[in-house]
């Protein structure tokens, strides 16, 4: 294995004896919930079980399990799991983080099966300080060549359009307009679309469609057939869901499935 990434590396700066429980350590979470905090240390949070939303100075992003939250230390930030599960995390000590200015600001991280192998196995478990080492050096030179996760999505701050964002989360399947969430909320079609174009980077249906591929992915894991999974989220069509998906994953549902299980 390399020393190091340049630009990224890992270890390499470091000596050994820097690695112990009280500087790389894992732990896994089951509360549905963590109001603003912040820690210490830089955590690596990950929920296998579904999607998650994320809170990090009032952006808000909705992550699934294909997705790792890198989260540095002292970075205020919640978040709120969107189905029954337990979350992992690694916490590091920022002197061993990979460098470079990027691993200094939050990051949604493709989810690495390897990474995710290491993220499993160190909870609960007393290493040696050579198992502890070499878990820690294998997943920061993973780490340095992680890929940032496209398919985030960042969720709106105004007070209407968060409500309306909130509630299709909740329910994607929900087939209002954006007229009908307009007057719902006592504010305007173009101020809730002004919102969501500005605050997310998408406009309201691509951002609701989007929100729907990502909140079908536990069901899809879950092996529920495609079709009951596109009509759950709001698809009119098999054939529509299956085009949407591919058009975003790059993959139709059943080889997303085929690739993830493996």
């Amino acid at each position: 294995m390399s020393a190091g990434h340049g630009e990224d590396g890992n270890m390499a700066a470091h000596d050994a004896a820097e690695v112990t429980d009280a500087t790389f350590s894992g732990a896994e979470h089951s509360a549905e919930s963590f109001a603003p905090h912040s820690h210490d240390q830089d955590q690596l949070y990950w929920f296998p079980d579904g999607g998650m939303e994320v809170v990090v100075g009032g952006h808000r992003w909705l992550v699934h399990s294909d997705t790792m939250v890198w989260i540095p230390a002292g970075t205020l930030h919640s978040n709120r799991l969107l189905g029954p599960g337990a979350t992992v995390s690694i916490y590091l000590n920022p002197r061993l983080r990979p460098t470079g200015e990027k691993w200094a600001r939050t990051r949604a991280l493709r989810r690495d099966p390897l990474i995710a192998e290491i993220m499993r196995h160190i909870p609960g478990r007393a290493l040696s300080p050579t198992r502890r080492e070499a878990c820690a050096r294998l997943l920061l030179d993973l780490l340095g060549d992680a890929d940032d996760r496209e398919t985030t999505l960042p969720l709106p701050v105004h007070p209407a359009a968060r409500a309306v964002a909130e509630a299709i989360v909740a329910d994607p399947g929900e087939q209002r307009l954006l007229s009908d969430w307009a007057a719902l909320q006592g504010v305007s079609s173009r101020t809730l679309a002004r919102a969501f174009e500005s605050q997310t980077g998408h406009g309201f249906a691509r951002w609701r469609t989007r929100t729907r591929l990502l909140s079908s992915l536990s069901s899809l894991m879950a092996g529920t057939p495609v079709h009951l999974v596109g009509s759950t989220v709001g698809f009119a069509t098999a054939g529509g869901y299956i085009e949407a998906f591919a058009k975003e994953f790059g993959v139709t549902p059943g080889e997303y499935v085929r690739l993830h299980r493996r």
